[in-house]
């Protein structure tokens, strides 16, 4: 999804630390939405404010898509470092999570079909459990993503790490493409 693309070209572009805040963000949203799911809250959106996240959604993934793909600038294998940037990097996922309606969906339906399929009872220590669970596997992955671009930092030379940037970049322009696609037929 936009977060993990946005995680690897984070990576690519800066050093493993700024990827890495934009998962910490990503990690407390989806913690977040499986709390609501496991707890049974249901979020009832209106039409003008599902359309509203998903439009910025859109603009998001939209303009991180377009950095990357056009990449003017030259990519260096040496880390950026700039503590702004990396608190940047942190509300970047956190806006990018929350704005991917499918992410809240997905945890509610995870959440309806285990609490349907009574797997465990719902209690609040086991609501809390499952959701920091959700949390910490989302966190596991990005990781494992942040660790293998390590490796291709290592493994491969800038023109190989630009056309990766590039191709995430286009990666990101075609799920903005799906999200305009999805507003415009949902108009």
């Amino acid at each position: 999804g936009p977060v993990s693309v946005t995680t690897i070209a984070r990576s690519i572009e800066h050093d493993r630390q700024t990827g890495l805040m934009v998962g910490l963000g990503a990690v407390v949203s989806e913690t977040m939405y499986a709390a609501l799911g496991f707890f049974g809250v249901k979020l009832i959106f209106t039409a003008g404010f599902e359309t509203t996240l998903q439009i910025i959604s859109f603009v998001i993934v939209t303009y991180m898509g377009a950095r990357y793909a056009f990449l003017a600038k030259t990519i260096s294998l040496e880390p950026v470092k700039n503590s702004q940037r990396g608190r940047n990097s942190l509300w970047l996922g956190l806006a990018l999570s929350i704005t991917t309606p499918t992410i809240g969906v997905a945890y509610f339906v995870v959440a309806a079909g285990v609490q349907t399929q009574a797997l465990f009872e719902s209690t609040t220590v086991n609501n809390v459990l499952a959701s920091v669970g959700a949390g910490a596997g989302s966190l596991m992955w990005l990781l494992l993503l942040i660790a293998g671009v390590g490796k291709l930092r290592r493994s491969f030379g800038v023109e190989s790490v630009r056309n990766i940037a590039r191709l995430a970049g286009v990666l990101l322009l075609i799920v903005s493409s799906y999200l305009g696609y999805a507003i415009v037929t949902r108009l």
